[in-house]
């Protein structure tokens, strides 16, 4: 991994995990958040996924409308460090430690 490409992952992570602690105080079942990235093709290649301790806690995070709120403050922390999502709803996805892969829930 190029020098640059290391800084943009590390900016990513601390981003990230800002975003992680707050949510696992708000949102009920939220467990972590992960993310890859080809740093070739960057920002449209950061793929984010979130997920949930169950698909219930799922559920029930998205009819709270904590999935918007939890997709708007990735968008907003990655903002201020000059990271653009070109398309969010895209690029944030949402699972659970329950889903099997073949179950991506988005």
């Amino acid at each position: 991994m190029k020098k640059l490409s290391k800084k943009l992952d590390q900016h990513v992570i601390d981003a990230l995990t800002s975003v992680c602690e707050k949510a696992k105080i708000d949102i009920d079942g939220f467990e972590w958040v992960t993310h890859t990235a080809n740093f070739d093709n960057f920002p449209n290649s950061l793929n984010i996924t979130c997920v949930f301790n169950t698909r219930v806690s799922l559920a029930n995070a998205r009819t709270n409308g904590q999935l918007t709120t939890l997709v708007d403050d990735i968008d907003k922390h990655l903002s201020k460090l000059g990271i653009v999502l070109k398309s969010p709803s895209k690029q944030i996805h949402f699972d659970t430690e329950q889903a099997n892969p073949k179950e991506r829930l988005l």
